[in-house]
């Protein structure tokens, strides 16, 4: 059975791309939400086994807020995806215990490693088109 992945994204090519890619590298997307309400829905609907937490969501709450409230009913892992890297981001995470926070932009092949790592996958990397190897550290 492949891994489901929610994305949690509010800028819809970057969601899109993550898509596509997740797709080729052999995961299976459970959906995709722009806002913090949404991405609780989903979360609780489709039960992922991974979240890629975008910190800045449309909506009321932010992916920080969202992810608090899942993790008070499901341990599933989070990884939070951010070009929000100040200081008081930052603190938000660190109250919040062990967290996984890649900056944006990022590389695909980082977070594919990230993802394995942290779903346990001992997987082959794809390879993408034109692409290098994930395996090659491309």
């Amino acid at each position: 059975m492949k891994p489901r992945i929610l994305i949690a994204e509010d800028e819809i090519i970057i969601a899109c791309d993550l898509r596509h890619l997740l797709i080729e590298s052999g995961y299976e997307i459970a959906g995709i939400a722009s806002s913090g309400e949404e991405t609780l829905r989903m979360a609780n609907e489709t039960e992922p086994d991974l979240i890629l937490m975008d910190i800045c969501l449309r909506g009321r709450i932010d992916g920080i807020e969202a992810a608090d409230e899942i993790l008070k009913h499901n341990r599933m892992p989070i990884i939070y995806i951010t070009g929000s890297t100040d200081q008081n981001t930052l603190n938000r995470l660190e109250e919040r215990g062990e967290h996984i926070l890649i900056g944006k932009p990022f590389d695909f092949c980082e977070l594919n490693r990230t993802i394995r790592r942290v779903l346990g996958d001992s997987g082959k990397p794809k390879t993408f088109g034109n692409r290098k190897s994930c395996a090659a550290g491309g």
